[in-house]
């Protein structure tokens, strides 16, 4: 299966919108600015953040990014999901990700990708 810049990009907002802001509901005011705060941030910068991760995922070693500019979504997945399996979860911008809300994004990236 394969994903291109401006589905991943869709993908991303998705999961952000269904499966983070949701996140922000349970933590008093001040946290919930400062949360809702956060996620705009990276929100705006995710355009910049998936380009990017397409321009270095086509010069590197471990090269994601085919020569059609698509990334294979099942081996990323499977890379990810195996260093999951190993840390058990991890930790971005405050959110605590485990291998449960990496299915649950992989889902998502499934509904965008092409065969």
């Amino acid at each position: 299966m394969k994903i291109n810049q401006g589905q991943l990009y869709s993908a991303l907002n998705e999961y952000i919108e269904r499966e983070i802001m949701p996140l922000g509901a349970s933590l008093n005011m001040t946290e919930q600015f400062m949360f809702y705060f956060k996620v705009g941030i990276a929100k705006r910068k995710l355009e910049g953040i998936v380009k990017n991760a397409f321009t270095r995922g086509k010069s590197t070693i471990f090269a994601v990014v085919d020569e059609d500019g698509n990334i294979d979504v099942d081996t990323l997945y499977q890379s990810a999901n195996d260093a999951m399996a190993q840390m058990r979860q991890i930790e971005l911008g405050g959110i605590t990700f485990r291998s449960e809300d990496l299915q649950k994004l992989y889902g998502i990236i499934q509904k965008y990708a092409t065969q």
